[in-house]
C-alpha cells in the first residue's frame, strides 16, 4: 500500500517540477493552476505512505535504507512547503522535486525488510528515541534545503557576473537567497545539534553500546557547520563563502552516509 501512495506522490511532484521548468510564460494554464494543489496533496500522500510503511512494520520509518529516503525526502518537502512563501523562492520546486522523486524511488528499491534495532532503550523512556530521530532527520533536510538554496545562489550569481539577463526575473534575489540560507544553516544546526544530544544521552544511559561509522559521520558533519556558522557570524563572511561552505559540507556528510550505510551498519542498524 505505501508503495502506492508513494508513485502517486511522484507523479504529483513531477507535474510540479516540470510546472516550474516550463515558467509562467511556456506552461499550459491548467498545469500552472494545478501546480500548487499538486504539491499539497503529494506531500499528503507522502505522509500517508510513511504512516502506512510504519504500520506495516511495526517501526518507525528511518530503521531500513529505503524507509529513510523516504522519510528525508519528506523533510525536504516540508521545508519547501515553509520557504516556498518567500518572494519567488518557489522556482526550487524544479530542483527539490525531482530530487524528492528519486528519493521515492530510492525507497522503493532499497530493502525494507525490519530488522531488530542495536538501540536497547534501556532505563530511559522511547521518547528519548523518537526525539533523537527526529532532530536528526530535521538537521539533515534543513541541511539538504540549505544546499539546494546555495546552488541556486552560485547559479544565479554566476548569470549575473556573465550578463546573462533572460528570465532572471523568475528568481529570487542574491540577498533573499543568501538570507534564506543563513536560516536554514542556523535552524539546521540547532535541530543537529539537539539530536546528537539526545542520542548523547542515549548513549550515556548504555555504557555497553558502541558508536558507529553513522554516528561519526553526523558528529564530523556538525563540527564543519560549526565552524562555517562561525566564521559567518564572527568573520561576516556571506554571499558565495556561506553558500561553498554549504555545498561542500553537504556533499561530504552525503558521501560519508552513503559509504557508511553501504560499508557498514548505517542509520545505527
Amino acid at each position: 500500500m505505501d508503495d502506492i501512495l508513494f508513485i502517486l506522490a511522484q507523479c504529483a511532484y513531477l507535474l510540479v517540477a516540470v510546472s516550474g521548468l516550463l515558467g509562467e510564460s511556456g506552461r499550459p494554464k491548467v498545469l500552472g493552476r494545478f501546480s500548487v494543489p499538486c504539491l499539497y496533496g503529494g506531500a499528503v500522500l507522502h505522509g500517508g505512505g510513511l504512516l502506512v510503511m510504519a504500520r506495516e512494520t511495526g517501526g518507525l520509518p528511518v530503521h531500513t535504507p529505503g524507509a529513510s529516503m523516504a522519510t528525508l525526502g519528506f523533510s525536504l518537502v516540508l521545508g519547501h512547503l515553509v520557504i516556498r512563501r518567500g518572494p519567488r523562492m518557489d522556482i526550487l520546486s524544479q530542483v527539490i522535486m525531482p530530487i524528492v522523486v528519486v528519493l521515492l524511488a530510492l525507497a522503493q528499491l532499497l530493502p525494507n525488510a525490519l530488522r531488530p534495532s542495536p538501540m536497547p532503550v534501556g532505563s530511559l523512556s522511547p521518547v528519548w528515541i523518537y526525539l533523537h530521530i527526529f532532530m536528526i532527520f530535521l538537521g539533515l533536510g534543513l541541511l539538504t534545503l540549505s544546499y539546494f538554496v546555495s546552488l541556486a545562489y552560485l547559479g544565479l550569481r554566476r548569470r549575473l557576473k556573465q550578463k546573462r539577463l533572460a528570465d532572471l526575473g523568475r528568481f529570487p534575489d542574491l540577498e533573499t537567497l543568501d538570507r534564506t540560507n543563513a536560516r536554514l544553516l542556523l535552524f539546521g544546526f540547532a535541530a543537529l545539534s539537539n539530536g546528537i544530544a539526545l542520542g548523547g544521552v542515549w548513549w550515556a544511559a548504555n555504557p555497553d553500546s558502541s558508536l558507529d561509522a553513522t554516528a561519526y559521520a553526523t558528529i564530523a558533519a556538525w563540527l564543519w557547520y560549526a565552524i562555517a556558522i562561525q566564521v559567518r557570524v564572527v568573520g561576516g563572511w556571506r554571499g558565495k563563502f556561506a553558500s561553498v561552505i554549504s555545498v561542500i559540507g553537504f556533499s561530504g556528510l552525503l558521501v560519508a552516509l552513503v559509504i557508511a550505510n553501504l560499508s557498514f551498519s548505517g542509520w545505527h542498524q
